[in-house]
């Protein structure tokens, strides 16, 4: 693989990695503006900070455009289609199926709550022993807390909707170690950059 297409190719699975930040970064209840609008465009804007980090290692106005056209609907104006480069809608376009193909998991769902507020069900909710299949309505079901990964706090609680301060707190200690740990990264070392990022986003 030529040195050109290994940098679009670290620059297509870093997309991959960080087209719904924007998602997590309006968990948040501020009044920053530019934490307001369409999630692709938070996302891309959020990044835009960082290119003197992603320049050296990756195709940085590649990475914008696929993390700002990572949809092929409901978008108006951000999706696939809408990439003013031709020669990028074909990478735009392996982002956003796979997208489609990670999200699969929460076709059906048919309940609307507000997405700051809900919180993760434990998967072990559904796991009956011993023949008893019925579950307890009156109690909420064992959900997860907005606490970095780590053993203490892998345990589930039972409990119905996050409050304010819960969900507002991780964004903003994400927001600071991020920017910290780009500063202290190997700038042409694309590897080392996605396993801290992939790592920081696994911990929050």
């Amino acid at each position: 693989m030529e040195k050109r297409e290994e940098r679009i190719y670290h620059t297509v699975v870093l997309a991959s990695l960080l087209h719904d930040l924007g998602k997590f970064l309006q968990r948040t209840e501020t009044e920053d503006a530019s934490l307001k609008g369409k999630h692709p465009v938070v996302a891309k804007e959020f990044l835009e900070e960082y290119e003197e980090h992603f320049s050296e290692s990756f195709d940085f106005n590649l990475l914008l455009d696929l993390v700002k056209y990572h949809h092929e609907s409901g978008l108006n104006g951000l999706l696939v289609q809408d990439l003013p480069s031709e020669e990028n809608k074909p990478l735009a376009l392996l982002v956003s199926q796979a997208d489609s193909y990670s999200s699969a998991e929460r076709e059906g769902e048919k309940i609307y709550r507000h997405y700051k507020l809900v919180p993760l069900t434990t998967i072990f909710y559904k796991i009956h022993l011993n023949g008893i299949d019925k579950l307890n309505k009156e109690k909420p079901s064992p959900k997860y807390r907005l606490k970095p990964y780590k053993p203490l706090n892998a345990f589930p609680e039972c409990f119905e909707e996050f409050s304010e301060k819960e969900y507002n707190q991780p964004v903003n200690d994400f927001k600071n170690k991020f920017s910290q740990m780009l500063k202290n990264a190997p700038r042409d070392n694309w590897e080392a950059i996605y396993s801290l990022i992939y790592n920081l986003l696994l911990t929050y």
